[in-house]
Order: structure tokens, then sequence, then C-alpha cells
């Protein structure tokens, strides 16, 4: 199936540097996917109160492929990695560090969050 080379395959002979993006594009079924769409809303808002709509957009790629590098560098193996589940979290920690005021007092209940 033509998909399956969106999947981000962690063993050295199936990699493509394009799977670190479209992987965040790929889920294995509809559970996986409404849970990270639920993620995607609940998050991007927040994110896109503070930033706008492109600041969601720049933050769900570059978090979506940070997560993917960071995955791609620490497992190794014979097996794919698909879903938003790193880009959505991203988005989580963006917005929760969009809502910090600078003080020490909120930067330090964010580090315990």
């Amino acid at each position: 199936h033509q998909l399956t080379s969106w999947r981000m395959y962690h063993d050295g002979r199936s990699f493509r540097p394009l799977q670190l993006l479209t992987s965040m594009f790929c889920h294995r079924g509809y559970r996986h996917l409404s849970s990270n769409l639920f993620g995607l809303y609940v998050f991007g808002r927040a994110v896109e109160e503070q930033s706008g709509s492109l600041g969601v957009i720049f933050a769900y790629l570059f978090c979506g492929l940070f997560a993917n590098l960071a995955s791609k560098i620490r497992l190794h193996g014979h097996f794919a990695s698909l879903g938003a589940s790193g880009a959505v979290f991203g988005l989580f920690v963006v917005a929760a560090l969009a809502k910090v005021q600078p003080d020490w007092r909120s930067l330090i209940e964010c580090y315990v969050l």
C-alpha cells in the first residue's frame, strides 16, 4: 500500500527523511485518530488564543518534527511510528507556557506540572 511509505520506519533501510513529517498525518485507527484530534482541538485552541492560527500551524509542525526526530534517535529496530501524539503533546507544552506569567512562582508551578 502506498500510504505505508508515509510511516516513519526506524530501521535504516526503510527510513526516508520526509517520513519525519508525513508520519504525523498517519494513524493506526479511529481511536488513535480521534484522541489526537481531541487533543489538537483543546490545546490548539489555547495556542491559537495566544499566537493565532499561523502560530498553531508552526507549533504543530515544529513540535511534531522534533518529537519524530527524538523518536528516531532514541528508538531502533524494525518497527514504524505514526500519529500526531508528539505534536499534540508539544501543543500542550506551548499552551501551558503561553499561560505562564513571567514571575518565578508561575515558572515553578509550570515546572511542577
